[in-house]
């Protein structure tokens, strides 16, 4: 939500909007149109009895009757933002939100440092955050080595959670 009025309550709602949990669509009753509004952080916005709220909070107290419990936020598994199929919502903490996010868009792999010794080798460092506590191994010759060693950690550690460099299907064959 975002502004700090009151919260609407689970019974108001469904004077409200309606929602389809296969589509991920939100249809405002009163207009017959789906919600369409963004924020300028990429999240679709909902807008019930003048005040605004983020769309995949009001799902979450549409399809369970609670709103998210303090301490915890409606984090879609895919990274789409737009994407409101109740398949793609879970809770998650703040720590488990930011290991789902997505590599710099100006890096070529998630977890990886390059450091460049003054005769002008390259090596490469992993880092990855494990219950608030940063975790620094390597170095590594290779960085697609040390990117897949990454991905390793992240899946162990960070489980369903772990956004990783490359396919899943790349480490089915491995006990993690």
């Amino acid at each position: 939500m975002i502004c700090g009025a009151e919260k609407i309550t689970y019974e108001e709602l469904f004077d409200w909007i309606d929602y389809d949990p296969i589509f991920g669509k939100i249809t405002y009753l009163n207009r017959k149109r789906e919600a369409r509004a963004t924020s300028p952080d990429g999240y679709t916005m909902i807008t019930v009895k003048n005040k605004m709220y983020y769309a995949q909070k009001l799902i979450w107290l549409y399809m369970t009757g609670f709103w998210p419990p303090k301490g915890l936020s409606v984090d879609h598994k895919n990274r789409n933002k737009k994407d409101n199929r109740l398949i793609n919502l879970r809770l998650a903490t703040h720590e488990q939100n930011t290991q789902n996010r997505t590599k710099s868009y100006w890096k070529e792999y998630k977890g990886i440092t390059e450091t460049v010794k003054a005769n002008g080798f390259k090596s490469y460092r992993c880092a990855l955050r494990v219950n608030g506590v940063d975790k620094f191994w390597g170095p590594f010759e290779d960085k697609e080595d040390a990117a897949r060693s990454y991905d390793l950690a992240a899946l162990k550690w960070h489980k369903e959670f772990a956004s990783i460099n490359f396919p899943k299907e790349d480490y089915k064959d491995l006990i993690i």
